[in-house]
């Protein structure tokens, strides 16, 4: 049995955060490359999208309830769909004060955007 605000563990699961973040590179990468391989013209480097894919594996990590399914699966499904919202113009989770983007054109609206609240408060 788990005490409370112990590691989630299971039998044959990794018990750290680090342990789960060494194991599923394969399956971060992969993601990187699918979505680089159909959508490279709008974004802006592959490292961008690779940071934002492990940042969404944070966010996932962090919402996950073992209770309900396998991480795996809910990884995917959770880095798949916030790819495709940020492609829509949401922002990532968690960053609604600090925005940040892996698109070519959405860096350039948030450019446009700090310059013009710089110029109001000059």
């Amino acid at each position: 049995m788990e005490k409370a605000g112990s590691i989630r563990t299971r039998r044959g699961h990794p018990s750290s955060f680090e342990e789960y973040f060494e194991k599923y590179q394969p399956l971060l990468k992969k993601i990187c490359k699918e979505f680089w391989k159909k959508y490279c013209y709008k974004i802006d480097s592959w490292n961008d999208l690779y940071q934002t894919i492990q940042y969404l594996f944070i966010y996932a990590y962090n919402i996950w309830q073992p209770e309900k399914g396998s991480f795996e699966g809910y990884l995917e499904k959770v880095i798949r769909y916030k790819l495709k919202s940020m492609m829509n113009g949401e922002y990532a989770p968690w960053s609604n004060n600090s925005p940040f983007t892996f698109l070519k054109d959405r860096k350039m609206q948030l450019c446009f955007m700090e310059e013009d609240i710089l110029e109001q408060y000059m």
